[in-house]
């Protein structure tokens, strides 16, 4: 009974031990993990840090622009103006793009036509050649 009851304790303790193993090797797996997922939010620190930075550079220049915008308002309309101009002369050159690229199509699809029909005008005079060619070889 004793050596029944120690057999079960070495059996306790043997299966104790490999869940401690186990247990081991997902607590460095974890450990490794978090020191990963520390670096990664030291990188992410680094890159808020940045923008940051990036983003105070940009608010400080949009203050610029916008105390010499107030300075220059007078240039301001006549910039406006010229805005428009320019967007108007967009919208004309990209309708005259479209009409372009249509005219290229139309164009695309004639000199594909003309390039058949020269194919088949090519064929024929050939077909029609070859039997006067023959004739000429047997006389």
């Amino acid at each position: 009974m004793l050596e029944r009851g120690h057999d079960e304790l070495q059996r306790q303790l043997a299966a104790s031990d490999a869940q401690v193993g186990l247990m081991q090797d997902r607590l460095r797996e974890t450990q490794m993990e978090v020191e990963g997922l520390n670096q990664r939010l030291q990188l992410e620190r680094g890159r808020v840090t940045e923008l940051e930075g990036l983003l105070a550079v940009q608010r400080a220049r949009e203050y610029r622009s916008e105390l010499d915008v107030a300075k220059n308002g007078g240039q301001l309309g006549q910039i406006q103006k010229r805005n428009r101009l320019l967007e108007e002369q967009v919208t004309t050159l990209q309708q005259q793009v479209v009409a372009l690229q249509q005219s290229r199509d139309v164009q695309d699809r004639e000199l594909a036509r003309l390039k058949a029909e020269a194919l088949t005008l090519a064929a024929r005079t050939a077909a029609a050649s070859t039997p006067s060619r023959e004739l000429s070889r047997t006389s």
